[in-house]
């Protein structure tokens, strides 16, 4: 069984992430969040940022 993350992760699907806009998600994957959630700029290439951001998006259904 997988250990517990502290602090918890964001589930992908709640409405504070539904409610984000791209442009803000998209930040957040590729800047990171404060210290919660690594960046990935400069490690995935630009299509692939986008690629997260619609496989986020895509677990929330329409």
């Amino acid at each position: 069984m997988a250990k517990a993350t502290t602090p918890p992760a964001t589930r992908l699907t709640a409405p504070e992430v539904r409610n984000k806009t791209d442009q803000d998600l998209l930040a957040s994957i590729a800047d990171g969040k404060g210290g919660t959630m690594p960046a990935w700029r400069g490690i995935l290439t630009d299509q692939e940022l986008l690629d997260v951001l619609a496989y986020v998006r895509s677990l929330q259904g329409s």
